[in-house]
Order: structure tokens, then sequence, then C-alpha cells
């Protein structure tokens, strides 16, 4: 609860602070961002995150920020830094450093086995990644990313993997429909034949591993997305197969419609539905996720956003609500 105490102090500061008018060439600088409870169209149920953005320098935006959170199946914490120079207005590169640690909860009704063999302890993780406008309606990004995570059974050893994401976005020739194909590869532990130290030991008919002893596999995803913006109207439909690239889920579907009341207040709705693979612990039934918020304008220096999730999972049902905060300091170092 300290925490969260903390956090809503430092929110009603910053409302305070905000309904000072921001000065036009203060626009720019050190921004302070926070939220509170499940706001991501996903499975998290509770958590908190904290995120310092600065743009302040020539053709580079800095972030760094640490955030919790609960998403059912497994607890994560997680501290991150990235940087975006734009070596073009349009076109940018990016790095991002991260370190994250799991744990897992204790309700085998939630999971099972809880944690499967193959979960990760503590995941160091680095990306690097371009994106770049080729002509007026055709942009493509490629992202490369290596982490190296220990295994939450076996702490003393670590794998070594390698995940290339691309995106390739085009501007249809109707101005208000764009079009992206999205593919990702990844090379990690596979669970069927990865052995833990204390596990169970899957040469064998019986008995434990006595050592750790990694065997690779190769995920892969090919998908796309539809984008809808017209006047005060957005909208987007994402299809992805195995979209975690762990063969959980054999499809998804990814949804949302934005509507822009005024110049000041918006509000969305987001839908995801997942089905889970033949292979998952919970084969062929699902999961989905609705999702409704609003982002407010307070003031030059102030966003507040609120919102209220329904998410459904196969052994129960959860509802979380949300809010954001953003705050314009005007500090420029």
């Amino acid at each position: 609860m300290y925490i969260y105490r903390t956090i809503i102090i430092a929110l009603s500061l910053f409302f305070v602070m905000g309904m000072t008018p921001l000065a036009a060439e203060d626009r720019k600088g050190l921004q302070i961002k926070g939220w509170i409870g499940g706001w991501e169209p996903d499975y998290t149920r509770k958590g908190y995150e904290t995120m310092f953005f600065y743009d302040g320098l020539n053709r580079l935006d800095l972030y760094a920020g640490y955030s919790y959170s609960d998403q059912v199946y497994y607890n994560r914490k997680k501290i991150y830094a990235s940087g975006y120079y734009f070596y073009r207005p349009d076109s940018y590169l990016k790095l991002y450093l991260a370190q994250k640690d799991y744990d897992y909860p204790v309700d085998p009704s939630v999971q099972k086995p809880n944690p499967d063999s193959n979960s990760y302890d503590k995941v160091p993780a680095a990306e690097l990644e371009v994106s770049h406008w080729f002509v007026k309606s055709l942009r493509g990004t490629l992202a490369y990313e290596y982490f190296k995570p220990s295994f939450f059974y076996d702490k003393d050893t670590t794998a070594e993997n390698q995940k290339i994401s691309a995106e390739v976005y085009y501007l249809l020739p109707v101005d208000f429909l764009k079009a992206k194909v999205i593919y990702a590869n990844l090379r990690d532990p596979d669970p069927n034949t990865t052995e833990i130290k204390g596990r169970d030991n899957l040469k064998t008919s019986s008995g434990t591993a006595t050592t750790t002893d990694i065997r690779y596999q190769t995920s892969s995803l090919l998908g796309g997305a539809v984008e809808f913006e017209r006047d005060q109207w957005s909208a987007e439909l994402k299809y992805l197969p195995n979209r975690d690239l762990d063969n959980s889920y054999k499809y998804s579907f990814l949804t949302g419609v934005g509507y822009e009341l005024n110049p000041r207040l918006s509000t969305r709705l987001d839908y995801v539905y997942d089905k889970y693979s033949a292979i998952s612990n919970f084969a062929g039934e699902t999961a989905k996720v609705y999702r409704m918020s609003a982002l407010y304008e307070l003031n030059e220096r102030v966003d507040l956003g609120v919102g209220y999730k329904h998410i459904h999972i196969p052994r129960g049902n959860e509802n979380t609500g949300f809010l954001s905060l953003s705050y314009k300091t005007g500090l420029v170092f």
C-alpha cells in the first residue's frame, strides 16, 4: 500500500504544479509520466509505472523508467532505458536496454504447472531498431533483440535468445487506410527437449535431470493489420498467429477504436481475442480483454487518463481500473 500512497501523492503534486501555464519555449524538455492499474490492453491485472522522457536534445529522445505488473500468470518488475536518434525527421535509430525480474503465482488453479520448467528468473535484454520511410507511402522497420535469461529453477544457467522482427507499413491509395505486414522470428529454448536441473528428465521415462541441457527451437509469426483514420475517428484491426512466439496462442485478434470528442478529450475502446493452441495448458479455450479509456488534456502541462478493463481468462474473470498522468516540467538540461 505504501507504493500506491506515494504515487497518489506524487500525482497530486503534479496536478497542482500543472496549473501553472507552460510557455511555448518550455514545451520541450523533461516530461514525467505515471500509470497505476492495468492500463495496457493486455492481461495486466494491476501494476504501476513511472517513466521519464526528455526531448531537449537535437534529434535525440531519451526514455527511462521502472514498472511492476501482475499479468495473471506471472509478476514482473522491469527497469529500462531507451534512446531514439532521428537521423531524418521521420526516420530513427533506437537502442533499448532493460532488466526484467519474474515471479510466479502460487495458485495451481490459475496455471499448471506453476511455473513450467522453462520459466525465467532474471532477463537482461538489449534491442536495436531502425525505422525508415523509403517513399512517402512506404515505411520499413527492422529490430534485433538479444536477451540472456536465467531459469527460475536453475538460476546459475542462462540461455542466449535472439529475436528478429520486421514491419512494412504502407499508405493505401485511399488516404484514410493504412496496411501493415508484421513478421517476427525467435530463437529460444525448446520446452519439449530442454532439461532443467532438478526437474523432470525429458529423455528418460522417469527421474529428474542432474544438469541443465538447453536445446533451442525457432518460432515465427507472419501477421498483418489495417488502420483507419478519418476526421475524429481512428481504428485498427490486427491479426497475429502465435503472437507471443511461445506456441501458447494459436492466433489473436487485437482491435481498437478511438474518437476525439474535441482537441483536448479523446476516448478509446480496445478488444483482444486470444485462441489457445492445442499444446497449451488451456488447449482450445479462449481469453479476452475489454478496455475503455479516456485521455484529457487538463492544461498545457498535464494530461490525465482514466479507464476500465475486464479480463476474461480460463478459470475466472478479472476487473481493474487505471489512472495515468503526464506532466511536462519545462526543464531543459
